[in-house]
Order: C-alpha cells, then structure tokens, then sequence
C-alpha cells in the first residue's frame, strides 16, 4: 500500500507485530507504535442493500439504524441477525439524516447540512418536539456514557465534544498520525481527513474514513491515532454490491458482551461481525 504525506511518498513494509500481542478494542498510547490491522470475520449477517448507512449502534439486543440521503432517510430498529426493519420512523422529504447516539431515554440523529439535531424516544421511535442546533455540517455522533459527552465528526480531521443535553461545543480534538494531521495523509489515492460515523469504546474511538474501506483507532484524551484497520477485504469479490459503494465503509458498533465489533457500509448487502487482527507496526511516516 502506498501512504502519501505532503510531498513525501512511503511504502510501508509493515514491521512484525510482537508474537505475543493481541489486537484489542483499546490500545496503549504510543505516538510512534501505529498497528495495523485488518478485520477477522466471525460472521456475516444480511444488512439492507438499499440503507445509505449514516449511523449505526447496538442498543438492548438491536440496532439502531440512522439512514440518509434527501426523501429516504429515516431511523430504523433492526434486527442484528437478519437485517430486518422491526421498526422505523421515516423522515420528512427535505431531511438528510446523519449520525445518532442515544443518551439516556433520548435518541439523537444528526442532519447533514439542516444544522438540527432531531430527538427521539429511543424505545418507541416517536420523534419529540424539541431540537438542538449547531453550525456546520453533521456527519457521525456517538455517546461517551463514562465522561457524559458526545463525540461528534463533520468530515474534517478533527474531532468535537459536545455537551449531550445541549449540543455545545466543549473541545476540539485534532486527530494525528505519527505527529501529522490526517488530512496530509492518503492512503491507496484518498485522504485520511474525512472522520465520518463513530464508536467509543473505553478510552478509544474508532472512525470511518469517507469515502475509504479504513477504520481510525483514535486516543480519545489526545486525538493520537494508535491504529488502522483496511477493511477492504471484507467484501468478496462475487459481492452483489456496486463497484464505488464498496468504498463505502460506514457504520461501527460495538458489542460489550463479546467484545466484538458489527460494521457494514453504505450500500453493503452485509453487516459483518468481526474482531481486529494486528498484521504489523507503521513504519515512520516523517
């Protein structure tokens, strides 16, 4: 794979991971220790092919489906196993919805461009009147239940902690990879800046890279990337799937029961249950 910084051009010869190491959903922080990782399939679940994926997390057994795209988006309640719809709110024509997160009795899904947060009753779907409003574009939201803050992404290299009562910004995080900003790294041809649907997990945060098959393991306290995982093996080849939307990772949920990790895409005919495999170490980027 060749990763371009700036100017410079490198191709990673990844360096052996330590035999006795274990990929798992948190890592030490060490600026100049970069895993890379790929997915090991456990299972593979059907996933609707016609979901532009924005959102995704597991909540009691389900997921929660945010999906976007003008006149088509909608929350949705799914069934993990079989990607069946059980219940699903649909949204007016001119919303495009975006990332979600529930907080407390409250689901909230972003809007790309609309600069609302809609709110919802998580267990019913019935969406409540009052909104929250910021500035800028939405893109993936996720609830951080030990520090009470949302983390939210607009496609930039940075990373926003929100206030999950009243959507105020309280920090930004720029994200780096071996001392650099993401947005000055590519990665097969496209940049690693767009941050795009979120999962927290403990002291880590993973993101999608729009519009790439890499997945972000980030330092959630320093915005240091201690990880990237290529998910673009996922998919076999016989897939019934367009050519561009294999591209289109997005959507990361994490199962605390397991320790596993659901990921699908937009357009992706399937969910994929997964864990990461460390296949060796960056090598300088600088």
């Amino acid at each position: 794979m060749t990763w371009t910084v700036a100017a410079q051009t490198a191709t990673p010869t990844p360096i052996a991971p330590d035999s006795t190491a274990e990929a798992t959903a948190e890592a030490t922080i060490d600026p100049n220790h970069v895993e890379l990782l790929t997915p090991e399939i456990i299972s593979k679940r059907p996933h609707d092919p016609t979901a532009w994926t924005e959102g995704l997390l597991l909540q009691d057994g389900f997921f929660y489906e945010s999906v976007g795209v003008n006149e088509h988006s909608s929350v949705r309640k799914v069934d993990p196993f079989t990607g069946k719809v059980v219940q699903q709110f649909a949204m007016g024509k001119d919303d495009y919805a975006e990332g979600i997160a529930i907080v407390g009795d409250r689901l909230l899904q972003m809007t790309y461009k609309q600069e609302i947060v809609y709110q919802y009753d998580w267990k019913t779907l019935k969406q409540l009147p009052d909104t929250l409003k910021y500035q800028g574009e939405g893109w993936g939201l996720t609830y951080d239940s030990a520090a009470n803050v949302l983390w939210m992404s607009n496609g930039s290299p940075s990373l926003f902690k929100r206030d999950p009562k009243t959507f105020e910004v309280l920090d930004t995080i720029p994200v780096t990879l071996d001392g650099l900003a993401i947005d000055t790294i590519t990665a097969r041809g496209r940049s690693l800046g767009g941050l795009n649907e979120l999962e927290v997990v403990g002291d880590t945060i993973y993101a999608n890279i729009w519009p790439t098959t890499f997945i972000l393991r980030i330092d959630k306290a320093s915005g240091i990337v201690t990880g990237v995982i290529d998910g673009s093996t996922l998919l076999a080849a016989d897939a019934p799937i367009e050519a561009d939307a294999r591209e289109y990772l997005n959507g990361i949920a994490y199962d605390p029961a397991t320790g596993h990790f659901l990921i699908t895409g937009k357009y992706w005919p399937y969910t994929f249950e997964v864990t990461w495999k460390s296949v060796g170490v960056m090598p300088p980027m600088q």
